[in-house]
């Protein structure tokens, strides 16, 4: 019949489409079958090619077997991407050219054929309705582009839809129960079936098969004729229902429908998108499709296999990347939140035991997405803020997540410690995530409410979505620093300085963890970076020059300076001192040497950019914030002091090392000079100095009692170190004579006359009188040195020498 088509009588064509139809429908034989199909193929191109003007024509005229038609299937061509001639060269032979019948009606015979393949599309035969899905697919893409517009119009609704609608509805009712192959005969009396393959043993497993097939011949059409299509009335109707079926077997199909899916939505999404061939409105409704897929993902309750998952986030970076002028910023913001409910609900029904001993593989994937998603053109800068947000959201979100210790059979953070937090989402907010003082994120999240958002509140809010496991691992917080690090200095400077109070506060989250986690490395990164990017900033500008010079009392984009200082506040607060003030115990004998040195001197070195950098840029910062973070540096100098003698000893070596440090910081602010009184040495040294005094008063009078409580028995080495510090550090103290700052408590007679640079000395005046009957030699020398620099300011006593 093939080699007779330009012969056979124009009457008798519709004759040989019915037999080709009746040899398709017998069921004596499947290869027969495919044979047929294949002939009905033939004709469908022959049809197709008298469609195209001129006079000329090129017949390819397949010579097709059942096992040519089976080998294309096992090779499955998805894409059209080579030329006619290349595929006919693979499924068989070319005749060529003969001059185009003007007896035949081309369209009528088209359309006739693509009817009879239908029909196969839903035969209870899975390599027959197999085969005619691909085929007919195959078909309406390589000549669309030949259709009339009413010709698409009669495929599109009278064959595509139909065939999709049917089998949905087929596989979804079809059986479960696990079936044998067919009896190939017997051996010992017992019949002996033909093996079938597990991913094939049941009905609805093949009709998973006949879906992915329909999914390909979905992808495939559209991805050649999107354009076409959009002539054709209602049709975006039709894609709204494309696009809830494609959205469906995400959700609910099984794996390797899933997966069929996702790429079916990237390659036609991609496709055009990156071409700007697709409108805003067709646009819309595809991202929504992945909205609902990432989210519906995300549920506890869902099946969605992890790998389908992490496809999802790779497919919508990409798209990001390939077209991302079509993003504006509802939609941009919308993006992101889709990578914050995937990074905090890695796990879900499916895949609830995978991957425990390390990262979860969906936050692998958020790891591997995130750098895609920066930024990508000048106009899009204003997305630097929400972008670096997400991140610093990532890092221990403490007002919405629960930090719970692990049983000790959990993972992460080197054996010791996992994150793990439920939580109901509230409100369907998912924007409230973050810290309650970052107002900018819950801002530009609130401005998300459109339909998109609706799409994933809708999703999270319902019934089979009561609450969502949120499980941070440490070791995804370490690499997510490691990402913000690196973008937070690609962003323009203006934008670093509204999004630095939310960094700096994921950053000292993640710094709290070494009190009850010393062992791990969270709080080590955390507190490296921390430090780099505070000097980064403080030495590239000056944060609160610039933000007066914008506006008064804001950093720019409406980020306050007093939240600003208050988070850098309460970040010394916890990492220095802690919560309840007590300092960090590591067991010297499980832990090295190299480590501990390290941690000291990384202690030392935060410790020193809080007095050398940010005391010294404070001249802005709310006097009650510069107050509390003076007396944390007390509250550490005070270690040695405060602890029973008993305990002092116990005390080891690097923790009263890291108090005398701070007392020694506690000093070098105090010193101020009187040039600038709205200078931030001035300011601070004026806040300092009643702190310094009264420290140094409790110190003397402690000393004092536990020598007369102890007698002849020797105080620790500790207690008189710290003793001689002092006294030291205060003989050096000076202060301007004309502006010197006010101490609290008695002075001593006559101290009135007094205009010197050491008057502090003259609150102490009474607790230095009980240390004179010390026993420590050392000490007596140090106190009479003191009280002669007192002497001298009274005026007593010549003026001391220099030296």
């Amino acid at each position: 019949m093939n080699d007779g088509l330009m012969s056979i009588p124009s009457h008798a064509l519709d004759t040989c489409i019915e037999v080709a139809g009746a040899f398709g429908a017998q069921r004596r034989d499947v290869n027969i079958s495919l044979t047929a199909i294949g002939l009905l193929w033939t004709m469908s191109d022959f049809f197709a090619r008298g469609l195209s003007d001129g006079k000329d024509i090129t017949q390819a005229v397949r010579r097709f077997s059942a096992g040519a038609l089976q080998l294309r299937l096992q090779h499955q061509i998805d894409d059209l991407d080579m030329g006619p001639v290349e595929i006919d060269a693979q499924m068989g032979n070319l005749t060529v050219s003969h001059e185009k019948r003007s007896d035949v009606d081309y369209k009528r015979l088209l359309l006739a054929v693509y009817d009879v393949i239908q029909g196969f599309g839903t035969d209870e035969r899975p390599e027959v309705r197999n085969t005619a899905i691909d085929t007919l697919f195959m078909s309406i893409s390589r000549h669309g582009h030949k259709l009339s517009t009413s010709m698409l119009e009669y495929c599109l609704w009278n064959l595509v839809f139909p065939l999709i609608d049917t089998v949905r509805h087929l596989a979804s009712t079809s059986s479960k129960d696990e079936w044998y192959g067919r009896e190939l005969g017997t051996q010992g009396g017992k019949p002996v079936h033909m093996l079938v393959h597990h991913s094939r043993n049941t009905a609805q497993k093949q009709w998973d098969e006949t879906l992915v097939f329909v999914l390909n011949g979905i992808r495939r059409l559209l991805k050649h004729l999107f354009v076409h299509l959009q002539s054709v009335p209602k049709f975006k109707q039709g894609w709204d229902c494309l696009f809830d079926f494609i959205k469906e077997t995400m959700l609910n199909g099984s794996k390797e429908v899933a997966l069929a899916a996702i790429t079916t939505l990237h390659v036609i999404v991609t496709t055009h998108a990156s071409k700007g061939s697709m409108s805003p409105d067709y646009f819309e409704v595809a991202f929504r499709a992945y909205e609902d897929a990432i989210t519906g993902s995300a549920n506890a309750q869902s099946t969605i296999v992890y790998k389908a998952r992490q496809e999802l986030l790779r497919n919508i970076a990409e798209l990001y990347k390939q077209a991302y002028e079509m993003f504006e910023s509802n939609m941009y913001h919308r993006l992101l939140l889709l990578v914050d409910v995937s990074a905090r609900s890695p796990y879900n029904a499916s895949d609830k035991l995978s991957s425990q001993d390390n990262t979860p593989l969906v936050q692998r994937t958020v790891l591997e997405v995130l750098p895609n998603l920066k930024p990508l053109d000048d106009q899009f800068i204003s997305f630097w803020c929400d972008y670096l947000r997400l991140m610093a959201g990532f890092l221990l979100n403490g007002d919405r997540l629960t930090v719970l210790q692990g049983d000790g059979t959990c993972h992460g953070m080197d054996g010791v410690m996992q994150k793990q937090a439920m939580t109901s989402v509230h409100d369907g907010s998912l924007a409230e995530n973050q810290h309650q003082d970052s107002q900018p994120r819950n801002q530009y999240y609130s401005d998300v409410s459109l339909k998109g958002t609706e799409t994933v509140e809708s999703c999270i809010q319902s019934p089979d979505a009561m609450a969502i496991e949120w499980t941070i691992d440490p070791s995804f917080m370490e690499s997510i620093i490691s990402i913000l690090q690196t973008h937070y200095a690609l962003a323009p400077s203006p934008l670093r300085l509204d999004v630095l109070p939310d960094v700096l506060g994921g950053l000292g989250r993640c710094m709290s963890t070494r009190r009850d986690f010393p062992f791990g490395t969270l709080w080590r990164v955390a507190a490296t970076t921390f430090n780099r990017l505070l000097l980064e900033d403080l030495d590239s500008y000056s944060i609160m020059d610039v933000a007066s010079k914008v506006q008064p009392d804001k950093l720019p984009n409406g980020v306050g300076q007093m939240r600003f200082w208050k988070q850098l506040a309460d970040i010394y607060e916890v990492f220095l001192g802690g919560s309840c003030g007590r300092a960090v115990i590591i067991n010297a004998e499980s832990t090295s040497e190299d480590t501990i040195k390290a941690d000291e001197l990384l202690e030392q070195e935060v410790l020193e950019t809080l007095c050398n950098q940010v005391l010294k840029s404070c001249q802005t910062a709310p006097h009650d914030v510069i107050t509390k973070i003076v007396q944390v540096i007390d509250r550490c100098a005070s270690r040695t002091s405060m602890l029973p003698l008993g305990s002092v000893e116990l005390l080891p070596a690097h923790c009263s090392r890291f108090s005398f440090n701070c007392l020694q910081a506690l000093f070098n602010i105090s010193r101020f000079e009187a040039e600038d009184a709205a200078s931030a040495p001035y300011i601070v040294g004026v806040i300092t100095m009643p702190i310094l005094v009264a420290r140094c008063d409790f110190i003397f009078k402690q000393f004092a009692k536990d020598e007369n409580e102890h007698g002849d028995i020797p105080l620790p080495s500790v207690r008189i170190e710290e003793l001689t510090l002092i006294l030291k550090e205060l003989a050096r103290l000076t202060t301007d004579a004309g502006r010197s700052c006010k101490v609290e408590g008695p002075a001593p007679v006559g101290s009135q006359r007094a205009v010197g640079r050491q008057a502090h000395l003259f609150t102490l005046y009474d607790s230095l009188c009980e240390l004179i009957i010390t026993r420590e030699i050392r000490v007596r020398e140090l106190l009479r040195v003191l009280l002669r620099l007192l002497g001298s300011e009274l005026g007593f006593l010549q003026s001391l020498p220099a030296s």
